[in-house]
């Protein structure tokens, strides 16, 4: 399949064949142009189509994937279903705990694509292609009701703050500690 397919997919996708809504097929949309970017899309595709298969590690949480009372359902797991639909693939689903098992399982080869809601910052840029930004989230700082309440960045100077390892929030800190 090469890249002029695709864009006609995209035109059709416009027009609701997907099967999902608009938004959720320009989104689908900007997932298959970021696999065609690649150096080796074509061979790429092509593996993955022969194996029949498209292999992608995600996490379990409401805005990615989750298997609720009707199945499986979730944001992302719509777009890689479409998108597997569309290459005539089955989808076989990697679930894993943290951002840093994701990673490494895209990196090691052992997934295609990842759809795990993760956030783009420059030690990952540098490490894995990341397709167009779908959705901005804001970080933001948690107190207790009755803890101190930070309103600034130097208001967290000599506080106590847990994130979870390996994830975007500790990268934000260490970044925040240098400036």
């Amino acid at each position: 399949m090469r890249y002029a397919d695709y864009l006609l997919f995209v035109q059709q996708a416009g027009e609701r064949h997907c099967g999902l809504s608009s938004w959720r097929c320009g989104l689908l949309a900007l997932l298959v142009l970021a696999l065609s970017a690649c150096a080796d899309n074509d061979a790429y595709i092509e593996r993955i189509k022969s194996e029949g298969k498209l292999v992608v590690v995600t996490r379990n949480a409401p805005t990615t994937y989750y298997v609720g009372r009707d199945g499986e359902a979730g944001f992302e797991y719509d777009l890689v279903s479409a998108f597997a639909e569309h290459l005539g693939v089955e989808v076989e689903l990697v679930v894993r705990d943290n951002p840093a098992e994701i990673l490494a399982m895209i990196t090691a080869g052992e997934a295609d694509i990842a759809a795990a809601g993760l956030t783009r910052t420059k030690q990952r840029k540098d490490r894995v292609l990341f397709s167009r930004g779908y959705q901005e989230v804001t970080q933001q700082v948690v107190c207790r009701r009755l803890g101190a309440q930070p309103s600034q960045v130097e208001d967290l100077v000599g506080l106590s703050i847990e994130v979870p390892a390996e994830t975007s929030y500790v990268e934000k800190l260490n970044h925040l500690q240098q400036d």
